[in-house]
């Protein structure tokens, strides 16, 4: 499609009066924002926070609140830098971009066209790997490992490792997130313009935007991260084209209106700045309608009139940061803090935020935060009902379900839960309190589940903030029970901790194996210490495989036993070892 045409017919469809903002507006709105700014960092766990308004590619207000360095009362200040973690795909994609407007590059190249070595492990045939392609990449469609675990941050004068070779399957099936993924085109990049990337991001965005203070190297002025008000190691990325930019919040703000449709600099034409925006895989029926672009997710506001919404958010290890843009309106939103626990307040305010904005703009009442589930939801497109699976294997574990009369007793993560079937065949979600007293948590009360099928799979579906995603897939346990499963049950430590490893304070794993079910199991100590169970299944000699059709399943394990009884588990880099 031409891009003329493209443009075009974007405005043509969504028509939309905007009614200018006048400073006595903005001010009463930006006076609530600064008094829950300054709640939201008035605790002994706080760092920094930061918020910015854009309306029509301009920055028109910003507001940095909290210390960037509590020991020395340092202020948190909108220049303050903070690692904004997977933001970083917003200034890759642009790179990519402006390559691509000056004829370096096509974003339907062939990978194999700029790296005919491409380092994966693949299941496909040599046809195959060479239909994926930059943009396959960079909406997350490649069909590669979300990540390279171990070694994904290091400390200060710690050398980072490279990734392990990347497991590749087939391309086009599903979105699955993959920072991996923008690695690759943040090499392909630099292999394309014969420079190394941070040279790429001075010249391409830093100076023609300027944005003296942003990069991928850490600063003594940078923020201090906490965590639990604690101070943390400041970790570095090894994936830096993916995760590693940092910036401050006027530097977010300003690439973040250049990235809006009104903005007026040249610095990105209108075409590329509606390719970023445009639905990338509308023909990708396992994506559940769920909407990506290129760096950006984008969803169709259920308010009338709000219209499209972008989003990208990030959380880096003890920092947060998020950019939401009403792209029907010319109002966006941009936000970052440097403590782990902030997740929640930050989300609160910059939704608020852009709540203000729309009301000013064009009446749109706020959203509304009890809004109950619909009474009917439909299933996505491509799939038919099914009745549920007695097991489905999922990317937070084996999830069991037991019939018991209208209802279903479900177990998942180390938990019980109740489901209670709708009138439309969605299933809604209770916990169930010492596996007796059934509550209903205010999350799980917006949360709805049910068994589909597409084609001769059997999957479990989720609804949620009014998305669908793909949850997991039917578990039938393997009929034949490989002998060599019992040699390798037994607890697991790890033998090569890292800074993830350490933040997730994951130390041993077990392999457990019961009459129909050999399974890793392992504990993450959240609010409620998690429990999931994650189905293993033989992929060949030496190699086990996470059970199930979904995003997250399918990675691949290797073992190795020892003639002296010991065993070495070798998973995405990581090395755990059971002793004799």
């Amino acid at each position: 499609m031409a891009w003329g045409l493209l443009i075009s017919g974007a405005l043509a469809a969504s028509p939309v009066t905007r009614t200018p903002i006048d400073a006595a507006q903005l001010a009463e709105l930006t006076t609530t924002i600064e008094d829950a700014l300054d709640d939201a960092v008035d605790t002994r766990r706080a760092g920094g926070m930061g918020v910015a308004l854009i309306i029509d590619g301009e920055v028109r207000w910003l507001q940095a609140a909290g210390l960037a360095d509590r020991d020395a009362e340092r202020e948190f200040d909108a220049d303050t830098r903070v690692p904004v973690g997977e933001l970083s795909r917003l200034a890759l994609v642009a790179i990519a971009l402006r390559l691509q407007e000056r004829g370096r590059l096509q974003l339907d190249d062939p990978l194999s066209r700029h790296w005919p070595d491409l380092p994966v492990q693949s299941r496909l045939g040599a046809e195959d790997l060479a239909t994926i392609r930059l943009r396959d990449l960079l909406t997350h469609h490649a069909g590669l490992s979300a990540n390279a675990i171990h070694g994904m941050f290091h400390e200060s004068g710690v050398d980072p490792e490279p990734p392990v070779q990347v497991q590749l399957r087939a391309p086009r099936v599903w979105m699955a997130e993959s920072n991996l993924g923008y690695r690759l085109v943040g090499e392909s990049l630099e292999r394309i313009a014969g420079m190394p990337f941070e040279v790429l991001w001075r010249e391409e965005v830093a100076e023609p935007l300027g944005l003296p203070g942003g990069g991928y190297t850490p600063a003594a002025a940078d923020a201090r991260l906490y965590r639990k008000g604690k101070p943390q190691p400041d970790l570095w990325a090894r994936d830096r084209a993916a995760l590693g930019l940092r910036l401050g919040l006027k530097e977010l703000a300003l690439l973040t209106a250049a990235l809006q449709p009104e903005a007026a600099s040249p610095w990105l034409s209108p075409q590329s700045r509606a390719e970023m925006q445009r639905v990338q895989n509308a023909d990708v029926v396992l994506d559940l309608g769920r909407q990506i672009g290129l760096g950006l997710e984008l969803y169709d506001s259920v308010r009338p009139g709000a219209g499209k919404i972008a989003v990208l958010g990030s959380a880096y290890p003890n920092a947060r940061a998020e950019v939401r843009l009403a792209l029907d309106h010319g109002v966006a939103v941009v936000g970052l803090s440097s403590w782990r626990e902030s997740t929640g307040e930050l989300n609160d305010i910059l939704l608020s935020a852009l709540d203000g904005l729309l009301q000013l703009r064009a009446g749109i009442p706020p959203r509304d935060k009890e809004r109950a589930l619909p009474e009917q939801v439909d299933l996505p497109p491509g799939l038919s009902a099914d009745s549920p699976a007695d097991r489905y294997a999922t990317p937070a574990g084996l999830v069991d379900i037991q019939a018991e009369g209208e209802r279903f007793d479900v177990r998942m993560v180390g938990f019980d839960f109740i489901a209670d079937v709708r009138a439309d065949g969605w299933y809604r979600l209770r916990f169930r309190l010492l596996g007796v007293l059934p509550l209903r948590f205010d999350a799980l009360s917006r949360v709805l589940i049910r068994p589909v099928r597409f084609g001769e799979k059997r999957l479990l579906v989720a609804y949620a903030q009014d998305r669908y995603f793909l949850f997991g897939s039917a578990y039938a346990p393997p009929q034949l029970v490989d002998p060599v499963w019992s040699q390798l049950s037994g607890t697991y430590r790890l033998a090569n901790p890292d800074a993830l490893s350490r933040q997730l304070e994951v130390e041993e794993i077990d392999l457990v194996l019961d009459e129909d079910l050999f399974a890793l199991r392992y504990e993450l100590p959240f609010v409620l210490d998690l429990s999931p169970e994650m189905p293993l299944e033989s992929a060949g000699p030496g190699r086990l495989r996470f059970a199930g059709f979904a995003p997250g399943l399918g990675e691949e394990l290797e073992y190795r036993l020892d003639a002296d009884g010991g065993v070495e588990l070798r998973f995405s880099g990581y090395v755990l070892r059971r002793e004799p």
